[in-house]
């Protein structure tokens, strides 16, 4: 985006959530995907999340205040 679409996107952000997200230009939000055990040995301690007990892959998504992502 340009100068002047940031600017509108943050005057527009302001108005929807008051002044303490008055700076804010755009948001991120993560999670973890499930997904099946890869063959390869090297990869599959690599996807394995030892907090889900799973295999996972971390997503992550950032979105304007416009809502394109």
């Amino acid at each position: 985006p340009t100068s002047s679409e940031i600017e509108s996107y943050m005057e527009r952000w302001k108005d929807l959530t008051g002044e303490q997200f008055k700076d804010v230009v755009f948001v991120v939000d993560g999670t973890e995907i499930q997904v099946k055990r890869c063959g390869e040995k090297s990869r599959m301690k690599e996807n394995y999340s030892v907090k889900k007990k799973q295999y996972s892959q971390n997503v992550l998504v950032v979105c304007l205040l416009n809502g394109e992502i």
